[in-house]
């Protein structure tokens, strides 16, 4: 709220950009009809080993986390119009946050360069349990605003069971979700 430029990246404490990530980046806006812009990341494990990543498809979007919001670059009038983070979701925001503006129709784009190195190993990592089970919130709250919305209910499902099995130790699938969808 307290932003006076046009445009707005919000990186994590532990995270820096590359050398002309500002420039690629405003470059992209100047040329490119878009409101929101991300790119690739090159995330930076524990032990410094480095891996390019750039998300997944966009309309994936709808069930999962699609973007690494350390590359997501905003117009402030975008936060202005459709809000800014709900702190509802500690560890999950940036998922709700662009949810809510791919569902308004926010004009988005990709910016094909690294922008941003990535730490790993944060709280994100630590409560990966949490965060899935308020992605699932996250996704379920948002799909009535999919226009193919009978494809998308089976791919939620699908993505939170998977993860549901491939983290079962750490939680009871009874707490982190009814996966009854009807």
């Amino acid at each position: 709220r307290k932003a006076t430029g046009d445009i707005i990246g919000i990186l994590n404490s532990d995270d820096w950009y590359t050398e002309k990530a500002i420039q690629d980046i405003v470059t992209y806006f100047r040329h490119n009809d878009v409101e929101l812009v991300y790119g690739k990341i090159i995330s930076v494990s524990m032990d410094n080993k480095e891996v390019i990543k750039w998300g997944t498809s966009l309309e994936s979007i709808w069930y999962q986390m699609a973007l690494l919001h350390p590359s997501v670059f905003v117009k402030k009038d975008v936060y202005d119009k459709f809000g800014v983070f709900n702190l509802k979701y500690s560890l999950a925001a940036d998922y709700d946050l662009l949810l809510r503006f791919y569902a308004q129709n926010v004009r988005f784009g990709f910016i094909d360069e690294v922008i941003t190195y990535f730490s790993e190993g944060g709280l994100s990592a630590k409560k990966a349990a949490e965060v899935y089970k308020q992605g699932y919130e996250i996704s379920m709250s948002y799909v009535d605003r999919c226009p193919y919305k009978e494809n998308v209910l089976p791919k939620i499902q699908e993505t939170y069971n998977n993860i549901y099995c491939s983290y079962y130790v750490y939680w009871s699938w009874d707490i982190f979700c009814n996966c009854t969808i009807t």
